[in-house]
């Protein structure tokens, strides 16, 4: 109210109240502005990891196990230096055969196999069934869908069968490195059926060592809610490599000179082998587009195949472990091409010694497959010689392997895959 003293008016200060209620509330829109901006702050480092959670898991994907993968498991070095590759997954290579004409890229998964990728859980209602063995089975030479496994898997799903079909194949791999295989990854992706491919040249005079299945893998097991930045640096600090989502660019699995895997390197091998490899086949083989191996593997094969071997220790062990497993073995024997034809001795002709060049379709040759059979009928395991049948159909849809490379065009292992159907599904069930 207005008031006068003296003739003097003043406004006179009769409520106060107002005047601390607005600094009250000055102060709380403060505190709420405050709040906000911390609020903000929060929400926007929130998003900030979540987007980076998204991005480093879209960008680096994770096996469900992280310390298993196919390097592992192989003898052969990918590189001069073995330590260069600790890890396979999602790496890919070249296998290639100048003389041939083809060049195929292998596109492996996380684990370093040449599938699609894996889950531990098995598919509700379907029979996973696991191929092990050696470049047969990863299927070298031939497009993916062409390997044995996928051939297989389609045929099966053609007659209404739900399976899940896993490729174990190791390029390069030998018995040892199989069983040691098999001991890690059957409790990892726990098939139903084990089916194990021997090629002739796996069988080899080699005493069965316990060791091979003692020890078996740890498994450090990928957590889902662990922050994917965390993974990364632990694989960082272990000199592990960090998968990407995409496939990385190829390297050779063949060197080329000079690298000291390619016997070309060597100036006295080298000086050798020219005295009867023809020109083209040498380039190739030092360009890496040739298997080196291939100039001698006729006159190895004609020692080889007519030694005798035993084989009962090693069946029997695995067939224990297998159903430890709680999985059915089932064992397969691939031929080399010579035993099934001797067409492909005028091609070998131009990159063997001369005298080695003679047929091995005699029963001598045979001698492998038949102790095989033996041992797996004394185990009580299914097992299947796939020669005769082979040789059955050579003339009708041949040629099924390669003219200069070992291995069989898609035409082979697709008859393969439907022979191993037909064999499961009925006696090697």
């Amino acid at each position: 109210m207005l008031l006068r003293r003296g003739g003097d008016s003043i406004l006179h200060e009769s409520f106060p109240a107002p005047r601390r209620g607005a600094a009250q509330t000055l102060r709380a829109c403060l505190n709420s502005l405050r709040m906000h901006s911390s609020t903000r702050v929060a929400l926007a480092v929130g998003a900030f990891l979540v987007l980076q959670e998204c991005v480093l898991r879209a960008v680096f994907p994770l096996p469900e196990v992280l310390n298993f993968d196919r390097a592992q498991y192989s003898h052969i070095g990918f590189t001069p230096d073995e330590s260069a590759l600790p890890a396979l997954g999602h790496s890919s290579f070249t296998w290639a055969s100048d003389p041939d004409g083809f060049s195929f890229v292998h596109e492996l998964n996380l684990y370093g196999f040449r599938d699609a990728e894996w889950s531990r859980r098995k598919p509700e209602g379907a029979t996973r069934i696991a191929f092990f063995g050696d470049s047969f089975v990863e299927g070298f030479s031939a497009a993916v869908e062409d390997t044995i496994p996928s051939a297989f898997a389609a045929v099966a799903m053609q007659a209404g069968e739900a399976v899940d079909v896993l490729n174990l194949g190791v390029g390069g791999g030998d018995l040892p490195a199989t069983a040691r295989l098999l001991r890690d990854a059957l409790p990892l992706f726990q098939p139903d059926r084990v089916v194990l491919i021997l090629f002739a040249n796996d069988i080899l005079p080699t005493r069965f060592d316990p060791a091979w299945l003692r020890d078996p893998l740890t498994p450090e097991v990928a957590h889902a809610w662990r922050p994917r930045l965390l993974h990364l640096l632990d694989r960082v600090r272990s000199g592990r490599p960090l998968p990407r989502r995409w496939t990385q660019p190829p390297f050779e699995f063949l060197p080329s000179v000079p690298d000291p895997r390619n016997p070309w390197s060597n100036g006295r091998t080298a000086g050798r082998l020219q005295a009867f490899v023809e020109p083209d086949i040498a380039r190739a083989i030092r360009d890496g587009r040739f298997n080196p191996m291939l100039v001698d593997a006729l006159p190895w094969f004609r020692k080889h195949l007519v030694r005798p071997i035993r084989i009962d220790a090693h069946i029997t062990a695995l067939t224990a472990h297998v159903r430890a497993a709680g999985a059915t073995l089932h064992i397969a024997y691939i031929p080399t091409k010579n035993q099934i034809s001797d067409r492909y001795l005028v091609a070998q002709e131009r990159f063997s010694p001369p005298d080695s060049v003679a047929s091995q379709l005699g029963g001598e040759f045979q001698l492998h497959a038949r102790l095989l059979d033996e041992a797996c009928r004394r185990a009580a395991v299914p097992f299947i010689d796939l020669t005769p049948p082979l040789r059955a159909r050579e003339p009708r849809d041949g040629p099924l392997y390669w003219d200069y490379d070992d291995h069989m065009r898609a035409a082979g292992y697709r008859f393969t895959a439907a022979a191993l159907y037909e064999w499961l599904a009925s006696d090697g069930g």
